[in-house]
């Protein structure tokens, strides 16, 4: 019926014309290393969904690694998000049919473009967190619904799981739940080092969450209630054995980021690292002992970095950084902030830096690595020019790091 009355406007068909124009050109996403592969998405300009490619080395051919406008006939499944095991051999994918929330994982051998056989089911508000040694993932998901009901029921007592690769559903393991909290959702993530699992645990759209973690080296390891009073949003940036480092907006509503000690958690221990500052602070990320922060200045994104060591804790001073060539109003940081606050987004593999434009999402999707800002790179007989890139990203790093040792000290401040 509503097609039947725009297709009477006489101006839609050159509105149309001219759209199609101006939408038909080549993408491409920007590229990124896990293990020895590379990995970029590219859309040839009218495509409903960008394709995922894969390159063995710089020099190899790429090969379409998933396409997933040929995942349906009418086009109504879509590429929901993915993740990539340490090693990039492994890369579980999600799928949403008819737009939605519930989501179908799957595993694909990148070596061999074949499925393994791994269906999950019944995941919703989730992603999945490879083991770093690739055996199994962890997600979330609620119980299967009634007949009739998946559609239109409302969804309680999520649960988080892990998934052993090659075994069926059935076999996961429960890791968390709260039978008396029916309206908590969990999401659960593995530190880079492979040796913690860190649980965080979110309540509708409130930016306010709870942090519990897993050693992941220990057997029948307890959960740890590390942050349980409910009283800010703290987001995990990265870890140095039980030292985590958090963004919080805790007595800082523009947001820092404080260190804990596992070892000593009490509140009267943690350390202030990056004080909240005049402008907002909208994503951190810790790359080669720098912290990477991006902040919003009149209505404009800044890239400050920061040198990890400092006294007592404390990070250096940052510098302001303009990335050549990049507009950071249209970049994003290796940082997405979702259910109001920052979930970790490996952008950052191997031998690239990459900045990115932070995206603030209050809704229950996460912005996944598929969903990187695309931007339109040159491209030569066998596709994109990597290595061009990585010099220019590894360029970048080696500068970056010599100029933040030649940061002053931070001024003394109180602690956290």
């Amino acid at each position: 019926m509503t097609f039947s009355y725009l297709d009477q406007i006489p101006e839609r068909a050159k509105l149309r014309e001219r759209l199609m124009k101006l939408w038909n050109f080549e993408r491409y996403g920007i590229p990124f290393k896990q293990g020895e592969r590379y990995f970029y998405s590219k859309n040839d300009g009218l495509q409903n969904q960008s394709v995922l490619y894969v390159a063995d080395s710089l020099d190899a051919a790429p090969r379409v690694l998933l396409d997933p406008n040929k995942l349906s006939s009418d086009g109504t499944v879509a590429l929901s998000g993915y993740r990539l095991s340490e090693d990039g051999n492994l890369m579980a994918y999600g799928l949403s049919t008819s737009g939605s929330d519930w989501n179908e994982w799957k595993v694909r051998d990148v070596r061999t473009g074949a499925d393994t056989g791994d269906h999950i089911k019944w995941v919703k508000f989730s992603s999945a967190s490879w083991t770093k040694d690739g055996k199994g993932f962890f997600y979330s998901r609620y119980d299967a619904p009634k007949a009739g009901d998946a559609l239109k029921g409302v969804n309680k007592f999520q649960k988080l799981y892990f998934h052993k690769l090659g075994t069926p559903q059935s076999d996961d393991v429960l890791i968390y739940e709260r039978r008396d909290q029916p309206d908590w959702g969990f999401g659960g993530s593995v530190t880079d080092d492979g040796r913690f699992l860190i649980i965080s645990i979110w309540q509708g759209t409130d930016p306010r969450n709870r942090v519990y973690y897993r050693d992941l080296t220990k057997v029948e390891a307890p959960i740890v209630k590390l942050l349980d009073e409910y009283d800010a949003d703290y987001s995990f940036v990265d870890n140095d054995g039980g030292v985590f480092w958090f963004y919080t907006d805790l007595k800082a509503p523009r947001g820092r980021v404080i260190a804990i000690d596992t070892a000593n958690p009490d509140r009267v221990q943690w350390k202030e690292v990056i004080p909240q500052a005049a402008e907002t602070l909208k994503g951190v990320n810790l790359v080669g002992n720098q912290f990477i922060c991006t902040y919003l200045k009149d209505a404009r994104g800044q890239v400050k970095r920061f040198s990890r060591e400092g006294p007592e804790g404390r990070a250096r001073t940052g510098e302001t950084l303009q990335p050549r060539g990049a507009g950071l109003g249209r970049s994003r940081l290796a940082r997405t902030r979702q259910r109001g606050r920052l979930r970790r987004q490996a952008h950052g593999h191997g031998d690239f830096l990459l900045v990115h434009q932070l995206h603030d999402a209050r809704h229950h999707l996460s912005l996944r690595r598929h969903e990187r800002h695309e931007q339109h790179l040159p491209h030569a007989a066998g596709g994109l020019r990597l290595r061009a890139l990585r010099d220019q990203a590894s360029l970048l790093q080696q500068q970056g790091r010599h100029a933040c040792a030649d940061v002053p000290n931070a001024p003394e401040r109180p602690e956290a």
